[in-house]
């Protein structure tokens, strides 16, 4: 709303920023899920590993979507959303 008060404005844009920063390291550590501990095939385990590795890659353009990750993968986007579903 305006008008204002720049000091919000500013802690709030701080602390998205921290978030993002903090969600980034979790996942670099964590990754996305433990994909070796499921028992899923390999050709999933390696689609997976290429799903994550494309996030993370764009994980900082807000732009990017899911028509954009289904484009990199390859694959349709209701394939992906097929692929998604459990």
């Amino acid at each position: 709303m305006k008008p204002f008060d720049t000091d919000e404005l500013t802690s709030r844009i701080k602390n998205l920023i921290d978030q993002r920063k903090r969600l980034q390291e979790h996942f670099r550590k964590q990754g996305l899920i433990g994909i070796d501990q499921q028992k899923i095939s390999s050709v999933d385990k390696r689609f997976l590993q290429k799903s994550f590795d494309t996030i993370t890659h764009h994980i900082s353009n807000a732009s990017f979507g899911v028509e954009m990750l289904a484009e990199e993968l390859a694959i349709s986007r209701s394939g992906l959303q097929r692929k998604s579903s459990p």
